[in-house]
């Protein structure tokens, strides 16, 4: 993809990385980032913020999916974002070229627990385990946005690109590394929000085999 393919709503460089903070009631940044290996049993999960309280804190949340419907879950709190991506101790991400190219790099512990576990109750303090994981997400679709969101305005306002992505790198558990490779996809929102009224969402992204 050119360019213009790959970025058709003409979102500036810019916008790919941290965005300034702005002092606006409610103000926030938000990175999201999820892929899965069918053949290896292995993908992430991570939603990844700014603290409303303090924008510099980034918070993220990270499940990281294993075989046979278990989970290593982790929330942290940190203040290692930099000028390329977002960060918080174990995790770093980074911008490595807008629009075409991430990497998401963790190395530290999870909780391990079931989806059934998950889906029913609130987890409690338990043993936690080493993981490590290494893994590029590539463009496998153009960057999908909206005209409004341009540089002027993203921050006050409400700026929202998603992307569809290619997942390749490997992971470490359990004394073993295994290769990985499949399919994912990630976003970038900032703007002021107001959890209040929200019940739930749901989004869907498909890519076709022509492309679409």
């Amino acid at each position: 993809m050119n360019a213009a393919e790959i970025n058709p709503f003409g979102h500036s460089v810019e916008s790919e990385f941290p965005h300034p903070v702005v002092e606006a009631k409610n103000w926030t940044e938000h990175y999201f980032f999820q892929g899965y290996d069918f053949d290896a049993e292995f993908g992430i999960c991570i939603h990844m913020g700014r603290l409303v309280a303090d924008p510099t804190v980034w918070r993220p949340t990270i499940q990281m999916y294993l075989p046979n419907q278990e989970l290593l879950v982790a929330k942290l709190h940190g203040k290692d974002g930099h000028a390329f991506g977002p960060g918080a101790s174990p995790l770093k991400i980074s911008c490595i070229e807008p629009f075409r190219l991430w990497s998401v790099e963790f190395d530290g512990v999870g909780q391990r627990v079931t989806r059934s576990d998950l889906m029913q109750r609130v987890v409690e303090d338990a043993p936690m385990e080493p993981i490590s994981f290494r893994l590029l997400f590539e463009a496998a679709a153009p960057i999908y946005g909206r005209k409004a969101d341009i540089p002027k305005g993203r921050s006050v306002g409400s700026f929202h690109s998603e992307q569809i992505c290619r997942l390749r790198g490997h992971f470490r558990h359990d004394g073993k590394v295994h290769l990985t490779q499949g399919y994912g996809v990630r976003d970038h929102s900032s703007g002021p929000r107001d959890y209040g009224p929200v019940f739930g969402d749901c989004w869907f992204q498909t890519q076709y085999e022509n492309g679409d």
